[in-house]
């Protein structure tokens, strides 16, 4: 588990955190919202660590002391963290909340809540969690981590300190690979390809070998459109929509690819390219698209990712894409 300080990126966001420590202005309830895997837990179980701290240092957990020690440990009496059960956060797990929230600390002076996917609550366990944030305990703070604020009640966000956290860059990314992992150059690489500013991505896909496969196998299939008949190409789509945790990883891959042959277009530079490895393929694709089909086909990709957070049909979705991205080339 991480101090402020060993935390790669986010620092305005840690800044603002560390301040509100020193300052003793620490608020009643944080939003901590961005894409999967880009940092909002680390941060907010260092934060949870800097404010159970006996001996703070500018804002940040001295690591040593033994509620530090808890905290890391993950036994800590007065942190609780709070997750789906199942698939989602109910108003049971809400009402126990509750209950904890007007009991006295076991130690210090606060009592912290750490609630992941809280876009994932059901409409009851939203508003019992409302009610609470409207009516802060002295000494209780919630810290929210979502993927899509979208999701929450308005009244909910309202009452939060908002932190957006962004995707992290290129160099960021290595710079936690080689920290934790010290991986070669082709692999990093590959992590920069897909794991789309996301440092927990990366480090997942650098000790995942079969990713190097799945990437060039849906890359070789994306190439492949341009001559696939309709009944082919539907009957692709059916295969991709067979496993949605697949399909995630696959449209990213997609994603990134079209972002490379636009860059390609526009700077000719290839150190700006995530799939370095694949330079050859990349001039010769961006020669049959034009600048605004590509543009094009990135906004369906991504509104295709955003629908597969929805009920929709995933197959028809899929389909559709495809075929946004094979009328997209020339000569199709």
């Amino acid at each position: 588990m991480k101090l402020f300080r060993e935390i790669i990126g986010h620092q305005e966001n840690i800044q603002l955190l560390q301040n509100a420590i020193s300052q003793n202005q620490v608020a009643h309830a944080y939003l901590f919202l961005g894409p999967k895997g880009v940092g909002k837990k680390t941060t907010a179980l260092a934060f949870a660590r800097a404010l159970f701290c006996s001996c703070p240092i500018g804002g940040d957990a001295c690591g040593r002391c033994r509620c530090c020690q808890q905290v890391s440990e993950g036994n800590h009496p007065d942190l609780y963290l709070i997750s789906p059960t199942g698939s989602s956060i109910k108003i049971d797990q809400v009402r126990e909340i509750q209950k904890k929230a007007i009991i006295k600390p076991y130690q210090g002076q606060r009592v912290t809540f750490l609630l992941e996917q809280v876009e994932t609550m059901t409409s009851e366990a939203a508003n019992c969690l409302l009610k609470l944030l409207e009516e802060p305990n002295q000494g209780v703070s919630f810290i929210l981590l979502t993927t899509q604020p979208y999701a929450l009640l308005p009244t909910v966000i309202s009452r939060c300190q908002i932190l957006t956290f962004r995707a992290l860059s290129t160099v960021e990314i290595t710079r936690g690979l080689k920290q934790t992992l010290n991986p070669g150059e082709k692999e990093i690489r590959l992590a920069l390809a897909l794991a789309g500013g996301s440092l927990g991505q990366a480090l997942k896909i650098t000790q995942d070998k079969q990713l190097q496969n799945i990437r060039d196998e849906t890359l070789i299939m994306v190439c492949s459109l341009k001559k696939l008949t309709f009944n082919e190409l539907c009957q692709k789509a059916e295969d991709l929509a067979t496993s949605k945790e697949m399909l995630i990883v696959r449209l990213n891959i997609i994603l990134l690819w079209y972002r490379d042959l636009l860059l390609w277009q526009l700077t000719g530079n290839q150190e700006l390219l995530l799939n370095q490895d694949h330079l050859s393929l990349i001039t010769e694709e961006a020669l049959f698209y034009p600048f605004n089909r590509l543009l094009n086909i990135i906004s369906k990709i991504e509104q295709t990712q955003r629908y597969l957070n929805t009920n929709v049909n995933v197959r028809l979705a899929v389909e559709v894409l495809l075929l946004n991205i094979q009328q997209g080339r020339y000569n199709c």
